[in-house]
């Protein structure tokens, strides 16, 4: 009888559990984690060998407040368009949020490290720039863009960075960086 009882209360425990447990939503958050990155990632390679333009991979986690100062840099800089001008931009989640059997963002960091010879990944956040037709990369590392003792980066360092990523896998074009605001002036 106590076997019984306890079962029965084992069973309705799991199952009240079960249902408490919520559906992934990133709908508010620039990095996707709810979504298979590597899904992603091929995707936006697709994409760039259809624009004829290179890849550029941003790679972050919701919670990193650097990786949330470059995403509101890019947007509050008004820098975004001029970034999908050159390139087809796609933002990736490297943090391991994502739901049971799906793909870490973490693969994909391995994946574009291997690309870019690089030889270990870094911290975040990373960019990296791809030529999904030679199968090359270069990664960006966020570290030296940054004003020292801030989350802040330069926006002007974060040109030249790409600039000289884009010069080093022989892509053409290259981003203006005259005219770019500097700090504090935009508040």
């Amino acid at each position: 009888m106590k076997l019984l009882f306890f079962l029965s209360l084992l069973f309705t425990t799991s199952f009240a559990f079960a249902q408490d447990v919520a559906p992934c939503d990133d709908s508010q958050s620039s990095y996707k984690h709810c979504a298979d990155q590597t899904v992603l990632l091929r995707k936006a390679e697709i994409l760039a060998i259809q624009k004829r333009k290179p890849l550029l991979i941003i790679l972050g986690y919701q919670l990193c407040p650097y990786c949330q100062a470059l995403e509101i840099e890019i947007n509050h800089y008004a820098i975004a368009p001029l970034l999908e001008q050159q390139f087809v931009v796609q933002t990736l989640a490297v943090a391991d949020l994502q739901p049971k059997g799906l793909a870490s963002g973490k693969i994909v960091s391995q994946k574009l490290t291997e690309m870019s010879n690089s030889e270990k990944g870094g911290g975040v956040p990373a960019l990296y720039i791809v030529d999904p037709l030679r199968n090359r990369a270069v990664r960006i590392d966020s570290g030296p863009l940054e004003y020292s003792q801030s989350a802040y980066h330069s926006m002007t360092k974060l040109f030249r960075a790409i600039n000289k990523g884009l010069e080093s896998l022989n892509c053409e074009g290259a981003l203006n960086t005259k005219g770019l605001p500097k700090r504090g002036e935009i508040q």
